[in-house]
């Protein structure tokens, strides 16, 4: 995971084309093509969750460094 000080807010439009893709699902035909369909939507999905798990840590590395621990 790559952390990143950006809000999701300012990152979440560059995941849009995930269910984007999403919506073609049901003009997939045929076992293989499904199967091939369903790993690269689900790799794009774990993609869009790291990055989203990313702006999440640096969300919290920005509260850590305002906390005075004196």
């Amino acid at each position: 995971m790559t952390v990143n000080r950006q809000p999701w807010e300012q990152v979440a439009g560059q995941y849009r084309f995930v269910e984007e893709i999403a919506a073609l699902s049901p003009k997939v035909l045929g076992a293989g093509n499904r199967e091939r369909f369903d790993w690269w939507l689900n790799t794009f999905r774990c993609a869009r969750g790291m990055a989203q798990a990313g702006c999440l840590r640096g969300a919290l590395d920005r509260v850590m460094e305002q906390l005075d621990y004196s």
